[in-house]
């Protein structure tokens, strides 16, 4: 229930940062990068809430999203009225993940593929375009530093932890635990 009410507020700031850079782009004016930031951090905080939780559709189009967010602050893409309109539906579409995850369900919309589309266009295509959960460059990266890349010995380990409520309503952060 934390989560997704941290969700809602980083959501919600979200919206009103990107709303603020369509704005000023629309007015051909410049923007705060603080803006930017501000917008990568929003959708970076919940793609790692969602990961400790295992919502995996919500974890991957976060990922694409805070990819192209990424490429946005450290001035590799220029915001355009475009662009601008892509980061605000990706919003959207990640308001519509993470209610689906709240509910424990997968959300089967075409939106999704047509946003991480349009954010893969964004990036000249380099972007995975599925809304089907595919390991990640970072994923394939990690498998490589832990020495589970193809050949290597594997061990596999299954841990459940499973708080109670009064848990997370205290203001634990679940994330410590896998630290």
């Amino acid at each position: 229930a934390l989560f997704f009410a941290e969700c809602a507020e980083l959501l919600a700031n979200l919206q009103e940062h990107l709303g603020g850079l369509r704005e000023a782009v629309e007015a051909g004016e410049g923007f705060d990068p603080e803006v930017v930031n501000a917008a990568f951090r929003a959708v970076h905080s919940v793609k790692g809430g969602a990961a400790a939780f295992a919502f995996d559709q919500l974890t991957d189009f976060a990922h694409e999203f805070e990819t192209v967010m990424d490429q946005c602050r450290s001035g590799n893409l220029s915001l355009n009225n475009e662009l601008t309109g892509t980061l605000l539906r990706a919003g959207d579409v990640m308001e519509l993940l993470v209610e689906s995850a709240s509910v424990n369900e997968t959300l089967n919309d075409p939106l999704v593929d047509r946003i991480l589309a349009d954010l893969a266009s964004a990036m000249g295509g380099d972007l995975v375009v599925s809304s089907e959960t595919s390991p990640s460059p970072s994923k394939e990266a990690d498998e490589a530093a832990l020495g589970t890349a193809e050949g290597a010995e594997t061990h596999c380990y299954d841990i459940n932890i499973s708080p109670d409520e009064q848990f997370l309503e205290s203001g634990h952060d679940p994330i410590k635990l896998l630290t």
